[in-house]
């Protein structure tokens, strides 16, 4: 079983020669916290965060963004630097995954890996590719550098295209399984997924051949002999039909019964948590029972040795016999089963006690009632554990004719606009063909549909305690930006999968969709949602970096603080964080700078005032941008809430 992975926390960042955009180099070594990058329009925010990130894992290709429009590579820097630069330039991040110590460079001319230093050592520049694949593998966990990447540029970064988690399930799926690899394979069953979209295509395709052929065929046939006997009744002789005509009767025959199996099944797990509730109701009430039952033994005791002596009291302990002193078995169990009958302990006439006896009465009926509840579902258990099994074994066996007819006859492959000819006898073949195809098909969907639906199921269950975890993180995260509770709620997808989402639910109205949130809530809360799935990960070993290119515009002044407590509360944890701000008089910037201590909060400020190029209007303002950073600088420090 493979390791956990472990994220990346970026400890340096060096951009060398990337002019004309930055007057100098930019090299940046990151501790723990916050860090800024400042800047204005075009100063080259967002140029150096894709920087950083197309070092750390390369650009986007179609293994980790299915949408055309959102990926980019190393043409990106095409626009932002001049020709001489592009061959230059150079992108170097050192970043830790666990105790292991990794720096990367690139070039801004394609994606390869330039060269590669673990620890102290010297730099590699030979096999670089295989061999940052290999030390991702042994000190990080990943499969591959695609794994690595997918887990970049989905969770640890969020652009200014803001592509979200909250509302998307595959990306969500795919992150969920990667972060919990050591419990299920993520690549498996992203295959078997991908296997079963090819096989539902492939059986529309076989349908509407089909029904081509159908319709060719039943045009063919509006004066034919043999059509018109079959019509009257006469039945063909079973010498000349075709064996694979019967596959698609059987496929429909397992499918019935496949879902009375399944809701024989769905009714006997009901029983038994009917049946596991009952008796576990049952345990506290026979406790409950034996407990009244000593209490009335022992309150009956002391008050026949009140009214009548000790002798009784011997025959009830001891079964001593009161009249000749000697011990007298049946006579004592009898006097205790009269104590426990409320009546005369002698003669066994009835005798109302005190308020332990009505209790015990209670208890008993109510035991009672259970019982038969109890017998009650045991019976649907024993029940349905029969319809389950017959329905099972039915299931095995037309599973095994299909199958024999399935692996006698191969599968034709077809082209639905190529029809053959004309023919009656050719049309038929077709169909029979394609009918067969359709069936097999089918079978081949449900077979594996099943296996991905238990196998998802099973894995949801032997993570709960992390999924916990995350419902547990994210409240806390999303309630600082909200200022009002906010959980994860799991909604159920449309599919062929019995796949779950987890989306935000405030205010009593869960999110099913992104349209259901204000701009700001669902940047903002997807936020809450990244780090809650860092922090599960990061758990025992707290150690990542979260990159976020701020969105400020859809911000009021009025939630700043808010979200600067979110950002302070997940750098607090002894990891780090990197956000682009502008450079404004109030902002997110002035207001989590001032949770670092002042006399380091120079080295988590990335000022490009002084490495961008300036337009005019900028340079009109540079002592309005000079004076704001001052303050920054020189404000009072405000201790982080934890």
């Amino acid at each position: 079983m493979a390791q956990r992975i472990r994220l990346p926390l970026l400890t340096r960042f060096k951009l060398i020669g990337f002019s004309p955009l930055y007057s100098d180099d930019i090299d940046v070594r990151m501790g723990m916290g916050p860090y800024v990058v400042l800047g204005g329009n075009g100063l080259g925010k967002t140029t150096l965060m894709q920087s950083v990130v197309f070092a750390l894992a390369g650009g986007l290709d179609e293994s980790i963004e299915e949408q055309k429009a959102l990926r980019w590579s190393h043409s990106y820097f095409k626009g932002r630097l001049s020709n001489e630069s592009l061959s230059k330039a150079r992108i170097e991040v050192t970043f830790r995954l666990g105790a292991t110590s990794i720096s990367v460079r690139r070039g801004v001319r394609s994606s390869a890996v330039l060269g590669v230093q673990v620890d102290k050592g010297e730099w590699v520049e030979k096999d670089t590719e295989e061999l940052f694949a290999q030390i991702l593998q042994s000190a990080g966990g990943y499969e591959n550098t695609s794994d690595f990447a997918f887990v970049v540029h989905r969770l640890l970064y969020l652009p200014e295209s803001r592509r979200l988690l909250a509302w998307d399930t595959d990306a969500q799926i795919r992150l969920l399984m990667l972060l919990n690899q050591d419990v299920g394979s993520e690549s498996t069953f992203r295959m078997q997924r991908a296997r079963l979209k090819n096989l539902d295509s492939q059986k529309r395709h076989a349908h509407v051949a089909l029904t081509k052929a159908e319709e060719e065929l039943a045009n063919l046939l509006a004066f034919d002999e043999e059509d018109a006997l079959e019509e009257e009744g006469v039945e063909v002789p079973e010498a000349t039909k075709d064996p694979m005509e019967s596959l698609p009767v059987l496929v429909r025959e397992l499918g019935e019964i496949s879902r009375v199996r399944f809701d024989a099944e769905r009714r006997r797990e009901e029983a038994l948590a009917k049946l596991s509730r009952v008796s576990a109701t049952m345990d506290g009430l026979r406790s409950q029972v034996e407990n009244t039952e000593a209490k009335l033994i022992s309150g009956f005791l002391k008050q026949i040795e009140k009214d009548h002596g000790l002798a009784l009291g011997k025959l009830v302990s001891h079964m001593v016999c009161p009249a000749c002193g000697q011990k007298h078995i049946d006579l004592g169990l009898r006097a205790r089963q009269y104590i426990r009958e409320q009546c005369c302990v002698l003669c066994g006439q009835e005798d109302a006690y005190d308020e332990c006896g009505v209790v015990l009465d209670e208890a008993r009926e109510m035991l009672e009632d259970l019982l038969r509840q109890q017998q009650a579902f045991e019976e649907i258990v024993r029940l349905t554990e029969a319809e389950w099994q017959a329905s099972r074994n039915k299931e095995i066996e037309l599973q095994n004719r299909v199958n024999t007819l399935r692996y006698q006859t191969s599968m034709v492959s077809f082209v639905e606009r190529e029809l053959p000819d004309k023919t009656v006898e050719g049309l038929k073949k077709l169909k029979a063909k394609l009918a067969a195809l359709e069936a097999d098909t089918e079978v081949q969907l449900k077979e594996l549909k099943e296996k991905l639906d238990k196998d998802y199921s099973a894995f949801r269950k032997k993570i709960e305690p992390r999924l916990a975890y995350l419902r547990e993180s994210y409240a806390s995260y999303a309630r600082s930006f909200l200022g009002l509770p906010c959980e994860l709620e799991e909604i159920d997808q449309l599919g062929m999968l019995n796949l779950k989402l987890y989306v935000p639910s405030f205010n009593g109205i869960v999110r099913h969709h992104k349209e259901a949130c204000s701009e700001a809530q669902r940047f903002f809360l997807d936020i809450a949602f990244r780090m809650a799935l860092i922090d599960t990960v990061c758990e025992a070993d707290h150690a990542a970096t979260f990159l976020c290119e701020t969105p400020e515009t859809a911000l009021d002044f009025s939630y700043i603080d808010n979200v600067v407590e979110m950002f302070t509360k997940f750098s607090s944890k002894t990891r780090n964080i990197l956000l682009t701000a502008n450079i404004q008089k109030e902002g997110i910037a002035q207001e989590i700078t001032k949770r670092i201590t002042k006399n380091v909060r120079a080295k988590h400020i990335v000022n490009l005032l002084d490495y961008g190029q300036l337009s005019e209007v900028q340079e009109s303002s540079i002592k309005k941008f000079r004076s704001i950073i001052t303050k920054m600088h020189s404000a009072e420090h405000i201790s982080s809430k934890r």
